[in-house]
């Protein structure tokens, strides 16, 4: 018998990316999938990809009345809900839109603006940028007026602070010393990671225990603390220049 035999899934956004490779995995687990997305070629592919055991629906699930179309579809079918998956998936022009898509991609880049545009995600309306990106565009939603707040009145923000000298000059130097050209690779969504591995682990059966609260930091001298921190950049960056020294003296005594 499969874990998820019998039970039923909706997962929005699930005719790519992750959003599909979790709809193939409940369906090996034993699971009746509904999938939605906004365009039905690509949920086509997906349910001949997956096979059986799945039911597509066209919808955006940030329109109600869609997702009470949905849910009123998965009760008439199946008379119950068992795992909801909110996956969000990929936004692209569709057919007719592609040249006017592209034409404000283009003029967006030639010009070097951006567009400012009023989207609506989630039931409500965002403000968003639109900034021209390789061969599509790039959108970044911002705050209103009235949701960003003054610096004012802030807490720790009212009075001067003195900085020692020697403090502002070692803290000047941490920064030189960690100063690198950025590279996206280096970084990893670790909470995203542990996530995964506890939905990974209620799926395998496993019991999940809350981990114990984290002691308290003790307080320490800001120069030493400041002076630790210089010493340990300083010891990762010889370490990394030293890597590539040892390869290239070991190609040169193989050749």
């Amino acid at each position: 018998m499969s874990r998820l035999d019998g039970k039923v899934a909706v997962i929005t956004g699930g005719s790519s990316g992750i959003g599909l490779a979790t709809a193939q995995r409940f369906v090996q687990e034993g699971a009746y999938v509904f999938i939605t997305g906004r365009r039905q070629s690509e949920l086509d592919k997906a349910k001949a990809l997956i096979g059986d055991g799945v039911t597509t629906v066209a919808a955006d699930a940030t329109n109600s009345a869609d997702l009470d179309n949905l849910f009123a579809t998965v009760l008439e079918e199946k008379g119950a809900l068992d795992i909801l998956v909110a996956n969000s998936g990929r936004v692209e022009p569709e057919e007719l839109g592609k040249k006017p898509y592209q034409l404000l991609r283009k003029a967006l880049e030639a010009t070097g603006r951006m567009a400012i545009a009023k989207i609506a995600l989630r039931d409500r309306e965002h403000l968003a940028a639109l900034h021209s990106h390789g061969p599509g565009l790039l959108m970044n939603t911002l705050n209103w007026p009235d949701e960003i707040r003054s610096m004012e009145g802030l807490k720790g923000m009212e009075g001067e602070v003195k900085i020692n000298p020697k403090e502002l000059e070692m803290a000047k130097a941490l920064i030189e010393s960690l100063a690198d050209t950025f590279d996206p690779s280096r970084y990893k969504d670790e909470y995203k990671e542990a996530v995964m591995k506890v939905v990974q682990a209620k799926i395998d059966g496993e019991v999940i225990e809350a981990p114990s609260a984290p002691q308290t930091a003790k307080v320490m001298d800001l120069m030493e603390a400041l002076r630790a921190s210089v010493d340990a950049a300083k010891k990762a960056r010889a370490a990394t220049k030293r890597a590539p020294a040892k390869t290239e003296k070991a190609r040169r005594k193989a050749s």
